[in-house]
């Protein structure tokens, strides 16, 4: 493993347990998103889901250096055919 592997890999496993537990889809996708940010050195993430089959890719959770730009980001909606 390569310095700072470990840390991702607890932190991919920490939202593993997350998103498992009852209740934790939000909770989880927030760990998620930090851990895809630790793994990959990213300053911002954004987990977006689909709430209908055609719908809109909604961002459910942000991970990102500042918290204003993870606020603005937060619930922002896009078309899947602009990805």
């Amino acid at each position: 493993m390569l310095p700072g592997d470990e840390a991702a890999l607890e932190a991919f496993a920490a939202a593993a347990l997350e998103l498992v537990r009852e209740g934790g889809l939000v909770g989880g996708l927030a760990a998620l998103a930090r851990a895809v940010a630790l793994a990959v050195g990213a300053q911002v993430v954004v987990v977006r889901l689909a709430e209908t089959p055609d719908g809109p890719l909604v961002a459910r959770a942000v991970s990102a250096e500042s918290s204003a730009l993870a606020a603005e980001l937060e619930g922002t909606r896009i078309g899947a055919a602009e990805i």
